[in-house]
């Protein structure tokens, strides 16, 4: 007899100890799956109901015939007179034998809301057509009764009911009406374009006889359309990973632990540079404005715009230079200290003045090329629409710039004083500036709660301040005895919580959002694609950057390189191939999820399949879907062979 099988702990379990937990497991499953189904909804007898068969039916069969291609068709109105109510005294109107083919109505005079009976002979076999009431008004006015096929014998009869309201003394019609097919002579090199009339030149030029054409297909609207939404749906996706790649990449270095974790400062410069944010970004500011009156000033043409564009990048470049050499001598005394640093301020400045003509250039070239290149304006509207871009964003490249080089200065302040200030002095001063900084803190964080929920008291924006310089200043008496405070980590923890926020928010909900500020169409689309590739693959870069060896790292850095070296050189080449194979996956999922946001106004096909399912013309979504499918099944063939090729 085998013995029990030993639990983890090393003791024997019996067997029917082993039994029950299996039948209490079991238990436990049944209870689960059985709550399932009764939160689930799950019915069999919906699935037994001859109605919603009949209707899966008709979707899956219009689903199966995609309208791709339509026909040039003769439409065929046979009417039979009716009246509606039956007046007293009055006879049945008579059914018109002079048509080609018969409709009869009978009884042919009846109440409002009764059935009829509606037959038909002397049509054409096989075919389908519609049956409407048109009633006596002065409008044209047709009123849907129901469908018909024609049998083979080119007969048919069904029940219909006569609209309620429609009372009238004198005679009303019923019409049934076909539409069939007819010879067409289509251009078959470009079936987009062909003329409706071919077929008539075609005959009176003696090419083809009335009994020689055949009804030939042409492209049929729907499928113009599906074309040109999966184009915009390729492009959109495109544009939306290309810019969320590139705003990803420098990003992603930041999320990247291995890269982060030894990063420190000292307590005086991160509290001079937490300063300088707002400072500079103030700064920053002002400097667009005073840059956009300099460029009113200068600018009075696009020529003089143009000369200012080509000389003062070139000016500029030369007094950078001159203020940062490669190699000096011997160290700069403080005047010529002074003087570079005005000059470098005045290079920075150059460069707003030079973005700003540029846009301006930009956006009236690109109309005057956009109205004389015909087909090809959308090449002028895309240096239109980027000089608007850059007028848009200068404010913004603004207070970048004056960031940076406050902050800049303050790293350099903040080394000054740190070797030229007695201890006791440069500690005050550390515990001074910290409380300053983490009141600039806590007023920035309260400011943007302030302007999401609009309090009414300053209480909610003065209480985060002081706390923020509580704190501050703690921090900043704790981190004496270290002198320096790890900021690496801080960073990461910031763009990981960033990122991980931004990617748990669906694109679909985004471009609901960017749809309210930029309207619906492909715009809103593209934003809202980008925002989430951009957190996507920051999150994909970052991990990857921390997987990468780290004797390269070791081997830069023991050269002595400075931490953007070591990036370039060190991190760079191990990370090229992923973030390549990274970046076209992206694309890939770009495209289906732009179908999906295309429901929620973003535009591409989704926008056009939305529609169509909403109005329940099926065979024109089934075009759309033929077309998604094609798409995304080329992308990931396409994408599989370039990684195979690049990575």
């Amino acid at each position: 007899m085998a013995d029990a099988p030993a639990s983890a702990d090393g003791k024997k379990r019996s067997p029917l100890r082993r039994a029950l937990t299996i039948i209490l497991f079991v238990a436990v499953a049944f209870v689960v799956y059985s709550f399932a189904f009764k939160t689930t909804d799950v019915d069999v007898e919906e699935i037994r109901d001859e109605t919603r068969q009949e209707s899966l039916f008709r979707v899956l069969r219009a689903l199966a015939h995609p309208n791709l291609v339509t026909y040039e068709t003769e439409e065929v109105v046979i009417s039979a007179p009716v009246l509606v109510p039956c007046p007293q005294g009055a006879e049945a109107p008579g059914t018109d034998q002079s048509q080609p083919a018969v409709l009869t109505v009978s009884p042919a005079c009846a109440e409002p809301g009764s059935e009829v009976q509606v037959s038909g002979a002397g049509f054409r076999p096989d075919v389908s057509g519609t049956l409407a009431f048109i009633p006596e008004s002065e409008f044209a006015i047709s009123l849907s009764l129901a469908r018909f096929d024609v049998g083979a014998d080119g007969t048919f009869t069904l029940t219909a009911i006569l609209p309620e309201g429609r009372e009238s003394e004198n005679p009303q019609f019923v019409e049934a009406i076909t539409r069939v097919n007819i010879g067409s002579l289509t251009n078959f090199f470009n079936p987009f374009d062909a003329p409706e009339t071919a077929w008539d030149d075609a005959n009176e030029n003696g090419i083809v006889d009335d009994g020689e054409l055949m009804a030939t297909p042409r492209w049929s609207r729907n499928a113009r359309q599906t074309w040109d939404k999966i184009i915009e749906t390729v492009l959109l996706a495109l544009l939306a990973t290309t810019v969320g790649t590139a705003i990803a990449v420098p990003l992603s270095f930041m999320a990247a632990r291995n890269l982060m974790r030894d990063i420190s400062t000292t307590v005086m410069n991160l509290a001079l540079n937490i300063i300088a944010i707002p400072v500079g970004g103030f700064i920053g500011w002002i400097a667009v404005g005073l840059a956009r009156d300099v460029a009113d000033a200068i600018g009075v043409n696009d020529w003089i715009r143009l000369l200012f564009v080509l000389v003062l990048p070139v000016a500029a470049l030369y007094a950078f230079r001159w203020a940062l050499p490669p190699t000096e001598d011997e160290p700069p005394t403080r005047p010529v200290r002074i003087v570079r640093a005005v000059v470098l301020t005045a290079v920075a400045w150059t460069i707003i003045v030079v973005l700003d003509l540029l846009g301006r250039l930009s956006e009236n070239a690109g109309a005057v090329v956009r109205d004389n290149l015909g087909s090809f304006d959308f090449l002028g509207g895309f240096f239109a629409v980027n000089g608007q871009i850059l007028d848009l964003t200068l404010p913004v490249w603004g207070a970048l710039f004056g960031i940076g080089l406050l902050m800049s200065l303050g790293s350099r302040l903040g080394f000054v004083l740190v070797n030229r200030v007695p201890p006791a002095a440069l500690g005050i001063l550390t515990v001074v500036l910290a409380i300053v900084a983490g009141a600039v803190v806590g007023r920035g964080v309260a400011g943007a709660v302030d302007w999401f929920y609009e309090f009414e008291t300053v209480t909610p924006i003065l209480v985060p301040t002081i706390v923020g310089a509580i704190i501050a200043g703690i921090i900043a008496l704790r981190s004496r005895a270290r002198g320096t405070v790890g900021i690496g980590l801080a960073v990461y923890y910031i763009a990981r919580t960033i990122f991980n926020t931004l990617r748990s928010i669906e694109p679909l909900v985004m471009v609901i959002v960017f749809v309210i500020w930029v309207g619906i169409g492909p715009f809103a689309g593209a934003i809202a694609l980008g925002l989430h590739t951009t957190a996507a693959l920051a999150k994909l870069y970052s991990e990857q950057v921390e997987s990468i060896s780290a004797g390269p790292i070791e081997a830069v850095r023991a050269t002595g390189a400075t931490r953007l070296q070591t990036v370039v050189y060190a991190v760079v080449p191990q990370i090229i191939p992923p973030y390549i194979s990274f970046t076209m996956y992206r694309w890939d999922i770009n495209v289906r999820m732009s179908t999906i946001i295309g429901f929620a106004g973003g535009g591409g096909i989704g926008f056009l399949l939305q529609q169509n399912t909403g109005l329940l013309q099926y065979r024109d979504a089934a075009a759309q879907m033929l077309a998604i499918a094609i798409v995304v099944a080329s992308m990931d063939y396409v994408s599989s062979r370039l990684r195979e090729r690049v990575v």
